[in-house]
C-alpha cells in the first residue's frame, strides 16, 4: 500500500483509525465507518506526505520571503468568478460551505450558505465546489474562474479513482459538472484573504436552520467584503518568492 519511507505515519494513522472505527462501532456511531477503509488510509497517508513534503521544503530550503499585499480580482470580461470554501469542527464535526459569483466588475450575481451535518473538512470543501458549479450552470454560465484557498482540495480533483477513498462520488460529481459541454471552467489557488466573502457565507451555513441558503442580495456584512473586494482593497501576507 506504500512505500518503506512512509511507514513511520502509515502505521500511527492506521492504528488511530481502527481505534476510531472500533469506538464508533461500540457506540453505535457505525454510519461514520467508511466501507473502504484500506482506500480511506491510503488516501490519508498521501494527504499525510504532501503535509510532510511541503513542511521539509520550507524548513531545508532556503526561502526567501517578502511581505505582499493580497487582494481579490475580478474575473476577465465575461466571465464569472466562483468563489468557494467549506470547512468543518474538527475531524469529523459540524461543517458548512459556502459560495458566490461574481462578475468582471465585482458585482454580486449570486450566493449560497449552506449547513451540511456533520462530515470531513474535505468532504465540506467538495460540497462547496459542487453547488457552486451548479449555481453557475443554472445561471447558464460559459465561462467560470473557480479560485479556492484549500490546495489539497485541488490536488484531490487531480487524483486517480483508486486513491480517492470516500470521495470518490463527490469528487466525480464534480468532475461530470466541470465536463458538462458547452462551458469553460477553471479552477485555481488563492490565498484567505480573497476568499474572505466564501469563508462569510460558510461560517453563516453552520448556524443557520435550513440546509441550503440561496440569494442574489447580500446582506450588510457580506455586502461590505464585496464591496471592498470589488474597490482592490488590499491585506498584507509574507509570500515566498
Amino acid at each position: 500500500m506504500t512505500n518503506p519511507d512512509s511507514w513511520s505515519y502509515t502505521f500511527p494513522l492506521t492504528l488511530w483509525w481502527v481505534w476510531k472505527w472500533r469506538n464508533e462501532k461500540v457506540f453505535r456511531n457505525e454510519q461514520n465507518i467508511n466501507l473502504d477503509k484500506v482506500a480511506f488510509i491510503r488516501n490519508k497517508v498521501e494527504e499525510t506526505k504532501v503535509a510532510l513534503r511541503r513542511e521539509m521544503l520550507s524548513t531545508i530550503s532556503n526561502i526567501q520571503k517578502q511581505e505582499a499585499y493580497i487582494s481579490w480580482t475580478p474575473p476577465a470580461y465575461g466571465w464569472l468568478a466562483l468563489n468557494t470554501d467549506g470547512a468543518a469542527k474538527g475531524c469529523l464535526g459540524p461543517a458548512d460551505a459556502g459560495g458566490i459569483l461574481r462578475d468582471y466588475l465585482g458585482r454580486c450575481v449570486e450566493f449560497f450558505s449552506a449547513n451540511i451535518g456533520d462530515c470531513t473538512a474535505m468532504r465540506a470543501e467538495l460540497m462547496a465546489l459542487k453547488k457552486g458549479l451548479s449555481l453557475a450552470i443554472n445561471r447558464d454560465a460559459k465561462f467560470v474562474d473557480v479560485r479556492m484557498d484549500n490546495r489539497a482540495c485541488i490536488q484531490v480533483l487531480a487524483m486517480e479513482e483508486a486513491h480517492l477513498g470516500p470521495h470518490l462520488q463527490l469528487v466525480k460529481e464534480c468532475k461530470e459538472l466541470i465536463a458538462k459541454l458547452q462551458w469553460c471552467v477553471t479552477i485555481s489557488h488563492c490565498f484567505r484573504e480573497p476568499n474572505r466573502a466564501a469563508a462569510w457565507l460558510a461560517n453563516k451555513g453552520v448556524f443557520q436552520e435550513n440546509n441550503l441558503e440561496v440569494g442574489v442580495t447580500p446582506s450588510l456584512g457580506l455586502a461590505r467584503i464585496i464591496n471592498e473586494d470589488a474597490y482592490g482593497v488590499a491585506f498584507p501576507r509574507v509570500i515566498a518568492l
